[in-house]
């Protein structure tokens, strides 16, 4: 039936009693001392009753549409906000809460206890909220200040960030902070009363259990990690527990708050494994990484600073850097540099000493500033190989380049040569040899004989000069064959070859050539002999081999003899290094000793350190070119002066386990 169809004398009965029936809504709204507040979504007060007007001291039509900061204080009328929108939100009513209310313009606090409820619509949405209350001030004052320390205490716990729970000598929840519910997710009425069990697996409730009765039995504080795992998702958590008696029941219980350290521990993890992947990245380096501060302390030590100086990185860390590593205490001025002008401190091929042996290192200093902190990274490498392969390079240039030159000398000092020496035999034999019939016939032509002209001749030094012409033509046609060596290789055939005889038949060569020159005794010089046993045949030209063994012996006994060594010693070792299938020889004097300056350039054809007219400067050269060149192996020097020198050469073996 529609509203048209109602006969008018019934719609105004139902009239007059709905007017009946409000005013009796009206005097129930506005009787006795409860408080009526009706606020719509928005903040703004629809009716009040008397009772809640009275408070604050207005009529009832004073409020009606006005919002909460336009009558209350910014700070109090936030709080009545924020409980309303609780409601709103949740759609849920909030019951029995003890509010401190400042009525408008006194100061007077009144303690309210509110409950707040909403307001929905014809659709069911929440539209408003009705707060009710009453006020307890005029209690019994021990009530109020119960209320008030409960409300305190709950203020208190509640505005701590962290977790905070209490439970009794059961293990059930007796108290928790709203931070606590949230964790748990779930709200404060379902885990009153309610023990570990009822909320994690067995497993990891009886962790939890086992832990706290150790507190409830002692008065120790307990700081402790956890772990915590809730739908699935494992958090850590950093808890701390401590046992109090409680004086209501005289039991003891437990009181404990939670942080969750989760993001921590997961940056803590990711920190350490970056270090590590940082550590082994600088520990896998060849170089020598260490951290200074602008004191001079280590604060970083890497594998190969460990393997340098024998010191460990634990041991390293906090000291010195002069205690540490003596060898770089002069760099500390290198790193106040670097720290001072933000720039790299670099010092390339610094040579030291160690064993007896010169050793070049780089040394880099990288400035280290940030966040307040100084200091710097010295990297040091060992770069002795790298300046000796220059060496050896800078020689093969040098050697290739005098090769150019060799052949086309060569020729063109060859023929005058020959033609010389001819001339000078064929002089000899006119002027000498008296079984010729041309000789005499000439002889008697012109008045005299061959007896008379071979006695002039000799008295007057004529056949000297021409013996003299003879053995400096030999001496030039040697220095061209060594020449014509740069500018060809050898075209002999190789054949295999026991290094260890080829050493003894040099020393017995050198022996014998040097009592021909009656310069010195060669045989007055000891060989010590330390010849390898294993060593495999090596593929090689012999005599090529043997001129260059013989070449060193020849330089160090006139390199003993001139500096008068009173017992000159050869130490000739050989040995076979199977990791690179190569035979290796050693030939060292305790001569005097090479200089860096010499040692450097001792491979140069034509550099030479004896008189003008005794040494050409080629046999050294010759000897590197014969091992580098005619059999790809390695020639080097190592020498101090004072000290001997040592030559070691390496020809690569090919063997395939062929032994001699």
């Amino acid at each position: 039936m529609s509203l048209n169809e109602i006969p008018k004398s019934e719609l105004e009965g139902e009239l007059v009693r709905l007017r009946q029936q409000l005013a009796e809504y009206e005097t129930i709204f506005n009787a006795g001392t409860i408080y009526f507040w009706y606020k719509d979504a928005h903040n703004r007060i629809l009716r009040v009753n008397n009772a809640a007007a009275a408070l604050d001291g207005y009529a009832p039509a004073f409020f009606e549409g006005k919002r909460t900061e336009d009558i209350f204080p910014k700070e109090q009328a936030a709080a009545f906000y924020k409980d309303d929108l609780q409601v709103i939100n949740s759609g849920k009513p909030k019951l029995n809460n003890v509010e401190l209310h400042t009525p408008s313009g006194t100061n007077e606090t009144r303690w309210l206890k509110i409950s707040k409820v909403p307001t929905r619509d014809e659709n069911g949405q929440v539209n408003g909220v009705i707060a009710y209350g009453f006020d307890l001030s005029d209690e019994e004052k021990s009530e109020v200040e119960v209320e008030r320390s409960k409300i305190l205490l709950e203020s208190v716990i509640n505005g701590i960030y962290d977790p905070i729970f209490v439970k009794d000598e059961k293990h059930r929840f007796l108290l928790l902070n709203d931070t606590m519910c949230e964790m748990m997710k779930k709200p404060r009425s379902e885990l009153l009363g309610k023990s570990d069990y009822d909320f994690f697996s067995k497993e990891q409730a009886d962790i939890f259990w086992a832990h706290d009765d150790l507190i409830l039995g002692s008065n120790d504080v307990d700081i402790n990690e956890e772990e915590f795992t809730r739908e699935g998702q494992t958090h850590t958590l950093s808890t701390i527990k401590s046992s109090f008696i409680n004086p209501l029941t005289g039991k003891r219980n437990l009181v404990g708050s939670i942080r969750d350290i989760t993001a921590r521990k997961q940056a803590e993890t990711e920190l350490h494994q970056l270090r590590s992947y940082l550590a082994n990245i600088i520990d896998s380096m060849p170089s020598i990484m260490i951290g200074v501060d602008k004191e001079g302390t280590v604060t970083e030590w890497n594998l190969e600073a460990a393997r340098v100086t024998g010191v460990k990185n634990k041991d390293a860390i906090g000291q010195l850097l002069v205690q540490v590593f003596p060898r770089l205490a002069s760099d500390m001025r290198g790193v106040n540099k670097a720290i001072s002008t933000k720039r790299e401190v670099i010092e390339l091929k610094r040579s030291y000493q160690q064993d007896d042996t010169t050793y070049y290192e780089d040394v880099i200093i990288y400035p280290l500033i940030a966040k307040g902190l100084e200091g710097a990274v010295i990297r040091v490498d060992d770069v002795s190989e790298r300046v000796r392969i220059e060496e050896m390079m800078i020689q093969t240039e040098k050697m290739l380049s005098v090769g150019g030159l060799a052949a086309g000398m060569a020729h063109e000092i060859n023929n005058p040569l020959a033609g010389m020496m001819q001339t000078a035999n064929v002089m000899t034999n006119r002027l000498t040899l008296e079984n010729i019939p041309a000789n005499r016939a000439v002889a008697e032509s012109v008045g005299t004989n061959m007896t008379v002209i071979h006695a002039f001749m000799e008295q007057r030094g004529i056949l000297r000069m021409l013996e003299a012409i003879n053995d400096s033509g030999e001496r030039v046609s040697g220095i061209v064959e060594n020449m014509l060596s740069f500018a060809r290789k050898s075209d002999a055939q190789s054949s295999s070859h026991n290094i260890n005889d080829l050493l003894d038949k040099s020393i017995e060569l050198s022996a014998t050539d040097y009592d021909l020159k009656k310069q010195f005794d060669f045989k007055s010089i000891s060989i010590i002999k330390d010849y390898a046993a294993d060593i495999p045949l090596l593929p090689c030209e012999a005599a090529k081999i043997q001129q260059v063994f013989l070449n060193l012996f020849r330089n160090g006994a006139e390199a003993m003899q001139e500096a008068k060594v009173a017992q000159p010693t050869f130490t000739v070792h050989s040995y076979f290094d199977q990791e690179h299938d190569s035979v290796c020889i050693a030939i060292e004097d305790n001569g005097p000793g090479i200089d860096d300056e010499v040692r450097k350039r001792i491979f140069e054809p034509f550099f030479t350190t004896k008189p003008v007219g005794i040494g050409t400067g080629l046999g050294l050269s010759v000897s590197y070119f014969i091992i580098t060149e005619n059999h790809g192996g390695e020639m080097t020097v190592e020498s101090e002066l004072g000290k001997g020198a040592r030559f070691c050469i390496r020809l690569p073996c090919n063997s395939n386990g062929e032994q001699p």
